[in-house]
């Protein structure tokens, strides 16, 4: 029974370990393309990469602010959206924490339910933005402009922030100074007591 146990933990932290990584990754991976929509923001926001603008004309917009500069505007609150991601899925501590299966049952669901509706989230905000940068350079044909893919791009933003929410996951696995030790015995115990044996000091008095 022991070494079903010991077998069951080393299998769950594989599997938080695997997430980990996965998430870690992912992290890295978001920041590196937001710093990159960052630049490319600033160019087209300075009239430095005009091959880049969406083409909208200069009397659909009042001054002071010029037709690149909403442009720009695109691709930065796009890179604003992958920091958002960057940030929640460099937030992988609870992976390491206190198993979720040695949870009750309320703290355990909520865990369960709040990363992965976090994963959704992070899907939904890079689904946004894709869309937002088709509609406003009008890849359907439909006389869409930059303030259209904006309206996308702002939903993009949202989603990211609520994935950043939502992988705050790690207030679930608080744990009393008891249930932490008792956790760690249980992990790293490689078999049961099964002598009748005691810890000098600790026998009982008749």
């Amino acid at each position: 029974m022991a070494d079903m146990s010991r077998e069951g933990f080393e299998q769950r932290e594989k599997m938080q370990s695997g997430a980990y990584n996965l998430e870690h990754f992912g992290a890295y991976v978001a920041a590196v393309v937001a710093i990159a929509m960052a630049v490319i923001g600033l160019l087209i926001g300075f009239g430095q990469l005009d091959a880049w603008d969406t083409g909208l004309a200069a009397d659909e917009v009042t001054a002071p602010m010029s037709a690149t500069w909403w442009d720009g505007v695109l691709w930065l609150i796009g890179a604003l959206s992958l920091y958002m991601l960057s940030t929640a899925l460099h937030q992988t501590q609870h992976h390491f924490g206190r198993m979720p299966s040695s949870l009750d049952s309320t703290n355990r669901t909520l865990w369960a339910g709040e990363h992965l509706a976090a994963y959704i989230a992070a899907i939904a905000a890079i689904a946004l933005g894709v869309i937002g940068l088709l509609v406003a350079y009008d890849a359907f044909g439909n006389d869409n402009t930059v303030f259209d893919g904006l309206l996308w791009m702002f939903a993009s933003f949202g989603a990211s922030i609520a994935t950043v929410t939502l992988h705050t996951v790690g207030h679930h696995q608080s744990a009393t100074e008891e249930d932490y030790i008792m956790s760690v015995v249980e992990r790293y115990s490689t078999s049961p007591r099964t002598t009748g044996a005691r810890v000098p000091g600790t026998e009982r008095r008749p």
